[in-house]
């Protein structure tokens, strides 16, 4: 009945009308001889299918050539600086090997991880760090890292050092040496190797052995006893690591003066394996290591940011004290920002300026600035203490540190090794040869 009522409503004649408006429209043919007075429309509404006038066409070729001529000249700045930035790192590179003091050179960068914290629970970036000897410290004795005396407080004499007790690696640092039974062991030693010295670590009082977060047994082992057998560790000694270069200064055994070899490794109770030109790999002891002398020492380190913030704390803090005799105040730069942890870090380090990057390039150029100013490493007590025998950081992951530092100093060796053997026909052929001699007929 609804479909009736609705087919006898659009047949009606009252509705005839509106059937006609829901008819579809008819599209006009085109044909060749009318005009499309739609299509102009629509043409004068989109300016794109209108051509352009001459004023436009100009104005926009001189759009494009100003673009390309910027463009153009934003590429030859960044030429410039480019070359600028190589020559500028030639010339620094230059004026530190031509120095006679000690040159310090950050090799590269290492990201190690603590799996048992995030990311964000600490400093994570270490800087692989090479230094060198100057000239007038080219060849020293390699001294032995630890070494013992014996006090006797027995007459109530005081020990006669100031101590800091670090706990985090389990020793006590001497900050100085007064008045005392440590002054007066000193004065009856005639080898400087033995005598108690500012920045000397104490690793041992008596049977009590220092542990990270146990270094107060330590202090109250020297306060309970009366005789104390002390092992302190020499801070500032250079002992054998790998990558030195080492020289026989008194022979022994069946190595003579005058023999040299590479350090390849050492174990935990201090004894190196040297790699000897005409002898081949052969282990030293710890004890036969001052039989030794260093030639143009290169040590390795890794450094993270916090150690070298410490190390500039320090050192300003004898500038502005006037205890530094090489160092003046405003002679040192500053440090560059701390690192901040988040999405901007991440962005940084995608884009080409990076964020590590530029702080690397801070810190080389805060170390070239100090060594520029040192005659030697010794010369500075801050100085000689950043770069002292410890090679790492004494954090958790140290042997682990110590394994990637031994890899990279493996592989800096490696190439130094292809490199000379690239190196070795080249200089052959350079080198005269002798005449050989005619042979002449025998004669009857």
């Amino acid at each position: 009945r609804a479909m009736a009522g609705q087919a006898f409503m659009w047949s009606s004649p009252s509705n005839e009308g509106r059937r006609k408006s829901w008819e579809p429209p008819t599209v006009p043919s085109a044909s060749p001889g009318k005009r499309d007075i739609g299509a102009e429309k629509v043409a004068e509404r989109d300016p794109a299918r209108t051509p352009a006038s001459p004023g436009e066409v100009s104005r926009a070729k001189q759009v494009v050539k100003l673009a390309a001529e910027e463009a153009a000249e934003q590429a030859r700045r960044r030429r410039e600086q480019t070359e600028h930035a190589h020559q500028d790192d030639s010339k620094r590179l230059s004026e530190r090997k031509s120095r006679s003091g000690p040159r310090a050179e950050i090799i590269d960068t290492l990201e190690e991880h603590n799996k048992s914290c995030s990311v964000a629970c600490g400093e994570h970036t270490f800087y692989f760090v090479r230094v060198l000897k100057g000239k007038t410290e080219s060849r020293t004795q390699v001294l032995n890292a630890e070494y013992t005396i014996t006090l006797d407080k027995t007459n109530g004499k005081r020990l006669g050092l100031k101590i800091e007790i670090r706990e985090n690696v389990g020793v006590l640092y001497i900050t100085e040496v007064i008045s005392g039974l440590a002054q007066e062991w000193n004065s009856v030693q005639p080898d400087q190797s033995c005598k108690v010295k500012a920045g000397d670590l104490i690793v041992a009082v008596n049977d009590v052995r220092g542990r990270p977060n146990f270094a107060h047994l330590l202090n109250e082992e020297s306060k309970k006893r009366s005789v104390l057998t002390i092992t302190l560790r020499r801070s500032l000694a250079r002992a054998a690591t790998p990558g030195r270069r080492l020289i026989v200064t008194k022979a022994f055994g069946q190595l003579s003066e005058g023999m040299w070899g590479e350090v390849i490794r050492v174990d935990d109770d201090g004894d190196a394996l040297l790699k000897f030109v005409s002898w081949g790999t052969q282990w030293v002891a710890k004890e036969k290591l001052g039989c030794f002398a260093m030639e143009d020492g290169e040590m390795f380190y890794l450094k993270r940011f916090q150690d070298f913030k410490d190390f500039y704390v320090k050192l300003r803090q004898r500038v502005e004290a006037g205890q530094s005799s090489h160092l003046r105040p405003g002679s040192l730069p500053e440090l560059p920002k701390e690192e901040r942890m988040g999405f901007r870090r991440m962005m940084s380090n995608l884009t080409s300026g990076s964020f590590l990057t530029k702080r690397k390039e801070a810190l080389q150029g805060y170390l070239d600035r100090v060594m520029s100013q040192v005659p030697s490493l010794s010369a500075e007590p801050a100085v000689a203490e950043f770069f002292g025998a410890n090679q790492v950081p004494q954090i958790d992951m140290q042997e682990i540190l110590q394994q990637r530092l031994d890899a990279m100093i493996d592989e800096v060796l490696l190439q130094r090794r292809r490199r000379a053997a690239q190196a070795q026909p080249a200089l052959q052929a350079l080198q005269p040869q002798a005449p050989q001699a005619r042979a002449h007929p025998a004669h009857a």
